[in-house]
């Protein structure tokens, strides 16, 4: 009984170590091939590959701002048959953000010493979805209810790229297209089987060895009865009663 009680306590643990590890993997899997997804329909399969890009110039397109929708969900309480009801109302409001612009320029072709190679420059983006639409031409798309909240936060972007002239940094870049060039690429292929087969072969890992240590816990339980001694408990015989008195 002790062993059964312990084998629970065990597979409690378990059984809500399993379940969270199965949610994040859903979780992060589904995150990833969406992307993936995404990444082969909206782009038409193009992989982007890495090259080393430099900063030119960080301004803004003839100081233009855009407008935009920023959309937003407030609560309200109604009563319903002497009840009150949380009811979720979709809010939209105009805004606009300046269209910042950050010019960088990579070398393809080129040595260890990056020479005879040939240079490409275009609009950083920061993923590749915003290579269309209206927004195409902006580095960054910020939306918020306030104007002064999007030139604070875009003017904040503006003081970290500037720092960041001459320096170089990963990005990546459309082959067909080299003008096409972002600072976060989508996952490929590759990348989706990975995500999903490194965190699988961990989790079954992990369940392989708790129920390893659950069966050892079982055997060494059953080594610790003590077996039953018949004859330390057998009745006393007739001699053993006459010789006694009794």
């Amino acid at each position: 009984m002790q062993a059964q009680n312990g084998n629970l306590k065990l597979l409690i643990p378990l059984i809500l170590l399993g379940g969270a590890a199965l949610i994040v993997l859903v979780v992060c899997g589904a995150t990833i091939v969406r992307e993936f997804v995404v990444n082969k329909l909206e782009f038409n399969g193009r992989e982007f590959e890495a090259a080393n890009c430099h900063v030119t110039s960080v301004d803004y397109e003839n100081q233009k701002w855009q407008e935009c929708e920023h959309c937003y969900t407030t609560t309200t309480i109604v009563w319903e048959n002497n009840k009150p009801i949380d009811r979720l109302n979709k809010v939209c409001v105009e805004s606009r953000f300046p269209c910042l612009q950050i010019h960088v320029m990579y070398r393809l072709g080129a040595d260890l010493y990056a020479r005879y190679g040939e240079d490409y420059g275009g609009i950083l983006r920061l993923h590749p979805w915003q290579l269309e639409g209206i927004y195409s031409q902006c580095s960054y798309n910020i939306c918020r209810r306030y104007e002064y909240d999007n030139e604070r936060e875009i003017r904040s972007l503006q003081t970290q790229w500037l720092n960041k002239m001459g320096e170089k940094f990963t990005c990546y870049y459309n082959p067909s297209r080299p003008w096409e060039i972002v600072a976060k690429k989508m996952a490929t292929r590759t990348e989706a089987i990975v995500s999903m087969t490194i965190p699988s072969f961990v989790l079954i890992v992990a369940v392989m060895a708790i129920g390893f240590v659950l069966i050892c816990k079982d055997k060494f339980n059953k080594k610790k009865i003590p077996m039953y001694n018949a004859s330390q408990h057998a009745a006393p015989s007739r001699e053993n009663i006459a010789d006694t008195g009794f």
